[in-house]
């Protein structure tokens, strides 16, 4: 193609050679596109990249005592401080994941379970219109996200037909159950599912996409966000029982009891994120396979929190280098 339109630009009868002769070489990293285009050119030029120590300054930032904070926000900090300083106070977006072999994330998945709980807010339906509708929720976000894998589309439709099916009553409001714990810390946010149980007492329920079972019975670590959304409802004047963790795609349920010992645990965490928030310090933490800001948290030169220190890579000669 390249060819047919040098050859019109010039009249019809240029040759390969004069295609040849006018085609100018540019190297690969010579147009300044990249700033990080002179560090790839000096690793094909086989040169050692050497770094300089990084001295991370942080900010200290104060507690706000006018903020509101969901059980998601909680959750990430006790995963990682730093990690919710960067997104929850600094504002710094996270990347989005892009699996293009994926039908449908799990934020997706929940955006749209949201937005069919929301249709039964002030509608009584039976179940089988109920369902019918989360197909078609579901069949209207495929035509505007077409799959590559066409195939897997039907399996993973039946499994959010299987999450969207309520096995109980299914109490719902429209807005966000707002409260400030014991600590002084201002909670908001609504499940997006809430069973009545036969006894009258109320079930939060999470549901997982996942492949791997990252909770465990009871634990307030990995329990944390269904904990403080039986707190909110509770504030809200409803009886809890508990919550649970269905995983969807491996048919495995976690339960989470709901009692004055998993409330002192829930006071311990909001007391530790109240302390912190005021001291102004986001050490790292543990939760980092997954982390999207790796690259500027200083994690690698952080010691006080780790207790022992990380050193840096060399090479043959000794010195720091990437």
């Amino acid at each position: 193609m390249i060819f047919e339109l040098y050859g019109k630009a010039n009249g019809g009868s240029a040759t390969a050679k004069d295609l040849e002769k006018a085609t100018i070489k540019i190297d690969y990293f010579e147009p300044a596109i990249s700033t990080s285009r002179l560090i790839g050119s000096a690793y094909v030029d086989e040169k050692c990249i050497k770094h300089q120590e990084l001295k991370y300054d942080f900010p200290e930032i104060g507690w706000n005592i006018d903020k509101e904070y969901s059980p998601t926000a909680i959750e990430k900090f006790m995963g990682c401080p730093r990690s919710f300083m960067f997104g929850y106070i600094l504002g710094v977006p996270e990347p989005d994941d892009n699996d293009v072999f994926e039908i449908i994330s799990a934020r997706d998945s929940g955006t749209l379970a949201h937005s069919l709980m929301e249709q039964l807010a002030d509608n009584e339906m039976e179940l089988e219109e109920f369902l019918k509708l989360s197909g078609e929720f579901f069949d209207r976000f495929i035509a505007q996200h077409p799959s590559l894998i066409t195939d897997k589309v039907p399996a993973e439709r039946d499994s959010f037909l299987e999450m969207m099916d309520p096995r109980r009553k299914v109490i719902l409001k429209e807005e966000d159950i707002h409260c400030t714990h014991e600590s002084g810390v201002k909670l908001y946010g609504f499940p997006d599912r809430v069973e009545e149980l036969e006894d009258g007492s109320l079930l939060i329920v999470d549901f997982k996409t996942g492949r791997n079972v990252n909770h465990h019975e009871d634990d307030i670590d990995t329990c944390l966000q269904v904990v403080i959304y039986a707190y909110l409802m509770e504030r809200k004047g409803y009886k809890v029982s508990g919550g649970e963790f269905r995983y969807i795609r491996l048919g495995k349920t976690v339960t989470c009891k709901y009692d004055d010992e998993m409330k002192a645990k829930l006071s311990e965490k909001l007391e530790l994120f109240k302390d912190m928030m005021f001291s102004g310090k986001f050490p790292c933490g543990m939760a980092c396979d997954f982390c999207k800001y790796d690259s500027i948290c200083g994690r690698s030169y952080e010691t006080e929190f780790f207790g022992f220190d990380v050193e840096p890579l060399t090479d043959d000669s000794g010195e720091d280098s990437v």
